[in-house]
């Protein structure tokens, strides 16, 4: 109980400094690498014959954000996206087949950042951050290279191969979340990130061989819509503090 009260009087103490400082961010400078969770959007997840079979996965980022002007920013941001996949769906809609998947399903996107801040000064060197973040750019998508295995009794396909080509479209995403700057040079944050829904086609190659041995080649697309969402984490390194 006694450390609930010094708690308690330590926050009390602190927010009693507190006010919103809306040029806290001008003209400073943060790095940011982080991490965290990401779900595929619920058309992007759906099943059937168009479906890419996609499961949730993990992010990997970085970015860098200069404050322009009071608390108006603009930046740059690199992401790493990396999605699971269903084998077993896929070989269940593939008749059974043994399914052997030789890459993972990933995305590397790569945009501007526009945020925006509310900065609530705690003391000299410290503040809290409510942020948004408005982003836009270009994503390469790599769906998974797979080989199929048939029982020759059972399909008239012994062996089938599914390669991606390259695959490159825009992406818009919106994220909000907070930040705490903890000291002149070093912060923490904690976001939730939303890439909007939008459709496109994605191409692959396929090459069959039949029980005859005759060889089938071609080439398709998926045309789907592409969105996700998760919660990501991290650290930031800050430049430029008065």
């Amino acid at each position: 109980m006694k450390h609930v009260l010094i708690l308690c009087f330590f926050s009390l103490s602190l927010f009693s400094q507190a006010q919103v400082d809306l040029k806290w961010t001008e003209r400073k400078a943060q790095i940011r690498l982080g991490g965290g969770s990401l779900q595929p959007s619920a058309d992007f997840a759906l099943s059937g014959e168009q479906s890419l079979f996609v499961l949730n996965g993990f992010q990997v980022n970085a970015g860098f954000i200069y404050g322009i002007y009071r608390n108006l920013g603009l930046g740059v941001h690199l992401d790493y996206n990396q999605y699971g996949f269903d084998l077993n769906r896929f070989s269940a809609q593939q008749g059974g087949a043994g399914v052997t998947q030789l890459s993972s399903f990933n995305s590397t996107r790569f945009g501007l950042s526009v945020p925006v801040f509310l900065p609530i000064r705690l003391g000299k060197k410290s503040a809290l951050l409510i942020t948004g973040e408005g982003q836009a750019g270009i994503r390469n998508m790599n769906i998974p290279k797979l080989d199929l295995a048939y029982d020759e009794l059972d399909n008239n396909f012994t062996v089938v191969s599914y390669r991606p080509r390259a695959n490159s479209m825009g992406y818009l995403a919106i994220t909000g979340g907070l930040q705490c700057w903890i000291s002149k040079g070093f912060g923490l944050y904690v976001q939730y990130q939303k890439t909007l829904d939008s459709r496109h086609s994605i191409k692959y190659s396929s090459r069959a061989f039949d029980t005859s041995k005759e060889l089938t080649e071609g080439e398709h697309r998926l045309h789907q819509y592409v969105g996700s969402s998760g919660i990501q984490g991290g650290l930031i390194f800050i430049m430029g503090r008065k």
